[in-house]
């Protein structure tokens, strides 16, 4: 299927539930819970292409933390933000629309309502290899926790 909001190409019964992603991309989160893992491609697969570019591919997941990981990540990239531009660096909101847009309807139904709203985190979860690049090397589109909540969003570009 299409997702045309996010502009992406998926099975909607094809998910996933293993850490083992998230635990090769954000080694800094140990200890996650549950994991709802959803990939694709951005061209369609049925399309005759040669050989498909590794940036072709994407993944996106829904992780749970507990509450206290979360804090965590809030402050490690409120401290970010404070050490890179001489001041306080209060996460950037990221509006529930944005959220929603960017994931696949497969995931959307494992969102929880958020009523502290959702921030970007991805200063937290990049620091070594840049503001939006995974430890494992791919771009990151989303990187938001719920404030106050558990969970983490995350959508990721192969790279």
């Amino acid at each position: 299927m299409q997702d045309e909001a996010s502009e992406r190409y998926f099975r909607p019964d094809l998910v996933g539930h293993s850490p083992e992603l998230v635990e090769v991309h954000f080694p800094v989160l140990e200890g996650v819970g549950a994991v709802t893992v959803a990939e694709g491609r951005f061209t369609d697969p049925y399309e005759r292409v040669p050989i498909p570019a590794q940036d072709d591919y994407w993944w996106q997941a829904v992780i749970e933390l507990e509450p206290a990981q979360v804090d965590e990540l809030v402050s490690a990239t409120a401290a970010a933000g404070a050490s890179d531009h001489g001041g306080a660096g209060a996460p950037e909101p990221v509006s529930e629309d944005e959220v929603l847009d960017a994931l696949v309807p497969t995931l959307e139904g494992e969102v929880q309502d958020c009523p502290g709203g959702w921030v970007d985190v991805s200063p937290a979860l990049a620091q070594e290899k840049g503001p939006d690049v995974s430890d494992a090397g791919d771009l990151l589109e989303l990187t938001a926790v719920c404030a106050g909540g558990s969970q983490l969003l995350t959508s990721a570009r192969d790279m």
